[in-house]
């Protein structure tokens, strides 16, 4: 036995050693070198300046860190009394604060920054704010405001000798310029910064630069002009961390290949965007760069690939309210329904698109929903619903003065008439979507109205002016047939650039390679490390190869099994806890609605308890069931609650999911949506909603409950002012069983405090994650 433990000591030690070794390779040395001079910093000042600059490092891959750090930092700077510091804090708290998309607190903190350094007579600092401050009301899309800012900075930049802040200013009054319908300014201000940013030899700015440039020609219609300027920021991005700048400029070039037909190429660029703004939690681009990669796959005929994008964009979009993504995706969703011939799916989806879009500051694109509500309604017979619908798709034309949509209703409506022999209106109908095609020399269109105008004069028996119309819209015909020549050479092109791009980079990646292998051979020390790893490694795998021998003839069978029943023993005490528990609370329930006279309900209500409490009784000695089970548990209790409380509430479920397939364990969610109940929505006077989700992330499901009730705080505040309240044992026995089942470091269990922009609590949200079993 003592043998046995001397080896078990050297296998710790060489364990040791070994993770000591190859965890060298994944750590961050320069946010671990700013922690350790933090924590052992030998006053809160410098303490506050470590602090920052490792917030400063977090902001280019995890903004969460980067505040997190940042709090500590403007702790340390209070502490230490110095106003400069603290100030700088408030600065970085601002630009963090406009990163994560609250551009009303980082264009409040800015200003009180300028306050500050104004008084202080510190012209770079005031500089460098209003600089900032152009950048928020420039991402504000306040643009006069935007303009005014950054060509004071650009102007007290010049006249300090600020050579960086005076680029920075030309190329943020380059983009304002773009966005004001400036041309010339932006070719004026883009070159100034461009100089500037050259002899500062700043390649971070000049990838920034030639991101802009591109965006700006491509917005102009010059996409073979914008890819150069790409291209060279793509160059310039090489070595950089700065996954938001990485992410920005995949998006711009993918949109770039979007425009041009390469669907293929655009997508592989959205990928890598979509990874960058993952890192950062860019949930609003995530769901956007979602959106956009099915519209690449519905263009390329991938149906079921455009709709798994679309669907995952839309419940991003949806949990996060942004209902402008949210009613695009959704609407998607509806025209490949639509064009599956599954109408009346569509006509649920358009019409919650509309009422989504309605939700959003600025409504967009409600013609293609009224468009596509109309021809299902058509196509189902609904022959007033159908007019009603195109009317509307008219009005919203008519009020964006779209020409082309315009002659689209038109043209629509005489297919219409022509469908119900209606020829004499169809033709009215026809002079005026010809009228308005006109307007912009579509010939697709002008063919398609002489086609059908030859379609109702032939039917009329006007013969001859039938036949003038069959050769006018052949003749629109070969315009069609020409412009379609011209895009197919721009697509060759554009396929041959993509080539000759991806030959430049396949030689710079053989470049790198060569220039890696050159580097291997000349640095001894790491050859060194490399031989003392492999000698370890196998040193190890031998030790751990005798190590086994001798811990199966000590009894390894016996011990993994002794483990095993300790596991589901503690796994059994805490159900033991969880079915009193729940009964309790739920008989007490009953007893209110006694005590209150409210018979009728607790008729009603004991009539589900009993269903309920027959489940939970079937289910009190396994560990798990499916979750179309553990669904209708929870349907029955929620019941029991809105009776009391008079909430509302819904079950989302992915469509992907097989819920009667998944194991899924017993009573885990209804601790939590108690809480939900009793703390958040009760308090509430009216107005209660709560939202139950489950979606596959991964190789995970994630269970989400959201209430708008009260908050957490609140409910604290409302429980220390009641006397004689009783702790919930709930949720903690909900969290000790998660544990058990993940074995891992990761929290599974996550609660946010959901709130508006000025702070105010609208809820709370719990996150469940777990490994998705099948039966």
């Amino acid at each position: 036995m003592h043998r046995l433990l001397q080896l078990l000591g050297c296998i710790l030690l060489l364990w040791c050693t070994a993770l000591q070794v190859f965890s060298q390779s994944g750590r961050d040395f320069k946010a671990d070198s700013l922690r350790s001079l933090a924590i052992n910093a030998s006053d809160a000042a410098t303490a506050s300046d470590h602090w920052l600059s490792l917030s400063k490092h977090y902001r280019k891959t995890n903004l969460d860190s980067s505040q997190a750090v940042l709090n500590r930092a403007i702790v340390a700077a209070k502490t230490s009394g110095d106003g400069d510091r603290q100030q700088r804090c408030n600065m970085s708290q601002a630009a963090l604060k406009w990163m994560q998309g609250d551009l009303h607190s980082a264009e409040r903190g800015y200003l009180q920054a300028i306050s500050y350094w104004k008084a202080k007579n510190d012209t770079v600092e005031v500089t460098r704010c209003l600089l900032n401050l152009g950048t928020v009301n420039q991402t504000a899309f306040k643009n006069e405001e935007a303009a005014k800012y950054l060509k004071t900075a650009l102007r007290l930049a010049l006249q300090a000798d600020q050579k960086l802040i005076a680029a920075q200013a030309a190329g943020s009054i380059a983009t304002v310029s773009f966005q004001m319908n400036a041309p010339d300014s932006v070719g004026k201000f883009s070159e100034i910064a461009k100089q500037g940013f050259i002899a500062l030899d700043d390649s971070a700015n000049l990838t920034r630069v030639h991101a802009n440039l591109g965006f700006y020609y491509k917005e102009l219609g010059m996409s073979y002009e914008a890819r150069q300027p790409y291209l060279q920021a793509l160059e310039y991005l090489k070595g950089s961390d700065e996954s938001g700048l990485r992410g920005e400029i995949h998006d711009g070039y993918g949109g770039l290949e979007y425009n041009l037909g390469n669907f293929e190429e655009a997508i592989k660029h959205y990928l890598i965007a979509g990874e960058c703004f993952q890192k950062l939690k860019w949930y609003k681009k995530i769901a956007s760069n979602n959106n956009t990669i099915g519209l690449c796959f519905r263009t390329l005929g991938r149906d079921m690939a455009a709709q798994a994008y679309f669907l995952e964009a839309y419940l991003l979009a949806d949990s996060i309210q942004n209902y402008s993504v949210a009613s695009a995706a959704l609407s998607n969703l509806a025209g490949i329904d639509r064009d599956a011939g599954k109408h009346s799916l569509a006509i649920a989806k358009y019409r919650k698109a509309v009422r989504l879009d309605l939700l959003a500051p600025n409504p967009a694109d409600l013609f293609g929903k009224y468009m596509g509500l109309g021809l299902c309604h058509d196509a189902l017979g609904s022959s007033d619903s159908a007019d009603h619908y195109l009317h509307l798709a008219l009005a919203d034309a008519r009020h964006q003065n779209n020409i082309n949509q315009i002659a689209e209703c038109h043209l629509q409506t005489a297919k219409r008439k022509i469908a119900t022999q209606a020829h004499a209106m169809a033709l009215i109908a026809l002079d005026s979507s010809q009228h308005w095609y006109l307007q912009t020399r579509d010939p697709k269109g002008m063919q398609q109205v002489y086609m059908l105008r030859s379609q109702c004069q032939e039917a009329m028996g006007d013969y001859l002016a039938a036949l003038c119309s069959q050769r006018t819209a052949s003749a629109w015909q070969d315009s069609v047939l020409s412009l379609s020549s011209n895009t197919q050479l721009l697509t060759l092109e554009a396929k041959f650039w993509s080539e000759k791009k991806q030959h430049a980079l396949e030689l710079a990646k053989q470049n790198e390679a060569l220039q890696a292998m050159e580097a291997e051979r000349s640095k001894e020390a790491t050859a060194r490390l490399a031989a003392q790893r492999n000698l370890l490694f196998t040193a190890l795998a031998l030790t751990l190869f005798f190590s086994a021998v001798v811990y199966w003839i000590n009894g390894k069978r016996r011990k993994t099994q002794l483990h095993r029943k300790l596991a589901e023993i503690r796994m059994t005490a805490l159900r033991a806890q969880m079915n009193p528990h729940f009964i309790f609370n739920a008989l007490g329930s009953v007893q209110l609605l006694i005590n209150t006279s409210a018979i009728r309900e607790a008729n009603v209500y004991l009539s589900k308890f009993a269903q309920l409490l027959r489940i939970t009784m079937e289910r009190s000695e396994s560990e798990g069931s499916t979750l179309e089970d553990e669904i209708d548990a929870l349907k029955l209790y929620i019941d029991l609650e809105a009776l009391r409380f008079k909430f509302q509430y819904s079950i989302v479920v992915d469509e992907a999911i097989q819920i009667d397939k998944i194991q899924f364990p017993t009573l885990l969610l209804q601790p939590i949506v108690e809480n939900a109940v009793k703390h958040g929505l009760a308090p509430k006077a009216s107005g209660g909603y709560l939202k139950l989700g489950f979606v596959v992330v991964g190789k995970e499901l994630l269970c989400t409950v959201e209430d708008n009730g009260v908050g957490r705080g609140n409910a604290r505040k409302q429980a220390q002012g009641e006397a004689g309240t009783r702790k919930s044992f709930g949720l903690k026995i909900a969290r000790e069983r998660l544990q058990l089942m993940h074995r891992s470091s990761e929290n599974p269990l996550k609660i946010v405090d959901l709130a508006d922009v000025d702070g105010k609590s609208t809820g709370t949200l719990v996150e469940i994650r777990l490994p998705i079993i099948h039966l």
